[in-house]
C-alpha cells in the first residue's frame, strides 16, 4: 500500500507460494485445500507469522519500517492458542505489533461470532491491525462490520477489476469507501 500523503510505501502483504520441486511456483489455490484437509494449514500458519515477524526484525535493523499483512485461515483463527502464538512471535522479535497486520475473511463470522469478537479484541490488546479481506464476497452484515469495526477493509479484486466496466461496480466500491467514512477504516 502506498501512503497518498507521502507517497512512501506504508505497508505489503506477505503472499505464501509453494515452490514446488516438479511443477514450479504454486499459488495457494494450488495448494490451501490439501492444506486445510491434511491439517497443515495451522503449522502452517504458525510458519508465516514466525517468518513474518523474523523479516519484519530485520527490515527494522536496516531503517524499514513498514508493516505487513498476514493471511490467517478461518481454522487458523478458531485456535485458542493464536493469541500467544502472535504474542510470542511479537517479543521474540521485537516488533512494534503496530506493523503486523492480520487479514480475515467474512467466513470468519460464520460461527461463534462472539468468540471471533474476542480474539481479534485479544489481538488489538497487543497492538496488532485487523483487515477484513476480501470484502463483499462473504455473508458478513452491516451489524459485524459495525461490531468488529476492522482497521481495514479490502475491497475484493472482483469489485475492484471491473471498476469502469459497469456502472454498478463503481457503485459498489463507491458504497463500501462510504462505509468506511461511516464507520471509520481504512479501505484498500
Amino acid at each position: 500500500l502506498i501512503d497518498l500523503r507521502t507517497g512512501g510505501v506504508s505497508s505489503v502483504e506477505a503472499l505464501l507460494r509453494w515452490n514446488h520441486p516438479k511443477k514450479g511456483l504454486l499459488a495457494p489455490e494450488s495448494f490451501i485445500d490439501y492444506a486445510l484437509e491434511s491439517g497443515l494449514i495451522c503449522p502452517m500458519g504458525d510458519w508465516v507469522i514466525a517468518s513474518v515477524c523474523a523479516q519484519l526484525a530485520a527490515w527494522r535493523q536496516v531503517g524499514l519500517n513498514v508493516a505487513v499483512s498476514i493471511n490467517v485461515s478461518a481454522r487458523q483463527f478458531q485456535q485458542d492458542s493464536l493469541i500467544a502464538r502472535v504474542a510470542r512471535c511479537l517479543q521474540q522479535y521485537k516488533i512494534d505489533p503496530q506493523y503486523l497486520i492480520i487479514e480475515i475473511t467474512e467466513q470468519i463470522f460464520m460461527e461463534e461470532v462472539e468468540a471471533v469478537l474476542q480474539r481479534v479484541q485479544a489481538l488489538r490488546n497487543l497492538g496488532v491491525r485487523i483487515s477484513l479481506d476480501d470484502f463483499g464476497t462473504g455473508y458478513s452484515s452491516l451489524n459485524y462490520i459495525v461490531r468488529f469495526s476492522p482497521d481495514y477493509l479490502k475491497i475484493d479484486r472482483s469489485f475492484v477489476g471491473r471498476i469502469g466496466e459497469q456502472a454498478q461496480h463503481n457503485g459498489m466500491v463507491e458504497a463500501i469507501v462510504g462505509l468506511g467514512r461511516i464507520v471509520p477504516l481504512g479501505i484498500v
